[in-house]
């Protein structure tokens, strides 16, 4: 199965991390040996890393929500405990350390709650992806979770598929849409159709074998780089467990644009790697044009009733 590069948000990251430490040592100056309440400024510094520290998780959230409930669950609990020692052991209560101790340990465990109900709870349906791929083989865009699988030796001459399954995670249509690039810019000698579609009825778990045929004068490794889309946007999330958010690939323009505002942004994508050898002596030219890709529904709800019944 091929592997995924995560594409890295160091700034957010960092950020996050920067006005964690500021929020701690700020916390510390709530409480003094001589009773002297805190300054402003050691207020404000609070209160603007807290605001740091929302602001960059919601825009981790919108990438890798299950990933930021695990930080804030440990994080909240830490930050809960440091505060409410600092609120309650110290010359003498302090009301706003003890709020935000209220206020954290609330948030670490809403978020264990959640991570509790969707990841390890069990699914009101089958979750097929899990039982082919294990916890940490699919990805997710937009509500619709795939996985990848596909030989990679082949001859010249030989056909081999990219078979894709999908998840529709929603109570309504879905339509899911795979294409596959060349890692160069130049022809490649592996015949693929570039862009390939499947439609997703709620809930359906969904099958698309993509034919790749490698002409006879391939000899070596060839990457194609994925690219996911979802059409479609009506509905109610029904499937529980999340998996990691598909990443997609973060064209060279892109890093060396995002460096001159001061931000790193880099990876992500997947490659979807072939390794060419030599054709067989009486191996034909394969036809140019690309062949049609197979889709095949594997479960959907229908299917389970039909069963009942």
């Amino acid at each position: 199965m091929p592997k995924s590069s995560a594409r890295g948000y160091i700034l957010v990251w960092l950020l996050i991390a920067i006005a964690c430490v500021a929020a701690a040592f700020t916390s510390i100056g709530f409480t003094s040996e001589d009773g002297e309440p805190a300054s402003m400024t050691t207020y404000l510094v609070f209160a603007g890393s807290l605001v740091i520290i929302a602001l960059g998780l919601v825009v981790e959230g919108k990438r890798d929500f299950v990933g930021v409930c695990k930080f804030t669950s440990v994080g909240g609990l830490i930050v809960a405990i440091i505060t409410g020692a600092v609120a309650y052991l110290g010359v003498e209560p302090h009301p706003v350390a003890a709020g935000v101790a209220v206020l954290t340990g609330l948030i670490a465990i809403a978020s264990a709650g959640y991570l509790i109900r969707t990841q390890l709870g069990t699914d009101p349906y089958p979750d097929i992806l899990r039982e082919e791929f294990g916890d940490g083989g699919a990805h997710e865009v937009d509500g619709v979770q795939f996985a990848v699988a596909h030989q990679t030796d082949l001859r010249g001459g030989e056909a081999t598929p990219v078979a894709v399954f999908a998840q529709n995670c929603w109570d309504h249509p879905r339509t899911f849409v795979f294409r596959l690039t060349p890692s160069k810019k130049s022809k490649s000698p592996l015949i693929v159709e570039a862009q390939s579609r499947m439609e997703l009825g709620p809930l359906e778990v969904g099958l698309l074998e993509i034919p790749v045929v490698a002409g006879l004068n391939a000899k070596g490794r060839y990457d194609f780089y994925v690219d996911v889309r979802v059409e479609g946007s009506d509905g109610k999330r029904l499937r529980r467990r999340r998996v990691e958010q598909y990443q997609r690939r973060t064209p060279g323009w892109l890093t060396a644009f995002a460096a001159i505002g001061g931000a790193l942004v880099f990876g992500g994508g997947m490659k979807v790697p072939f390794l060419v050898r030599e054709p067989k002596a009486d191996a034909e030219a394969p036809d140019a044009r690309p062949r049609p890709p197979v889709t095949k529904i594997l479960w959907s709800p229908e299917q389970t009733e039909a069963l009942a019944e």
